[in-house]
């Protein structure tokens, strides 16, 4: 005997149904399967989906970019590279290691043997810089 209301929850009353043993077994080993996934899952932190985005899948079924889209990225690449020109080669260089390599400034600071506060002053001066600049 099986409740159906264990499977269903929107059954509100309890209703018994005559299963064979081969069937309930067959349900307990999808119970249990289903435990040992979520188990696994939980223990390696695997909380991602093949359909979500950014995944290779995705984005190989996606359209390729159009002649106008790939125009204007090159565009805004030259504006941007331009526009980091009209900095001094410090700035330019912190910068980039900044946003580029995703240092922080203790790392450059250290690789430079300046202080930190330094390598702020010069990040932040060139931001501003960047921002006048028209692009």
């Amino acid at each position: 005997m099986m409740n159906l209301r264990a499977l269903y929850p929107w059954y509100r009353h309890d209703e018994y149904a005559e299963l064979s043993d081969e069937m309930l077994e067959a349900m307990r080993a999808a119970d249990r399967q289903e435990a040992t996934y979520a188990r696994r899952a939980r223990r390696y932190k695997a909380y991602y989906s093949l359909d979500s985005e950014g995944w290779g899948e995705n984005q190989c079924v996606s359209a390729p970019p159009t002649p106008e889209e790939i125009y204007e990225r090159k565009q805004k690449t030259q504006r941007i590279y331009a526009a980091l020109q009209t900095l001094t080669p410090t700035q330019r260089r912190r910068i980039c290691n900044y946003f580029g390599e995703e240092m922080t400034y203790r790392q450059m600071a250290g690789r430079e043997g300046v202080c930190p506060t330094s390598v702020c002053n010069s990040v932040v001066g060139g931001l501003k810089k960047l921002r006048k600049y028209e692009y």
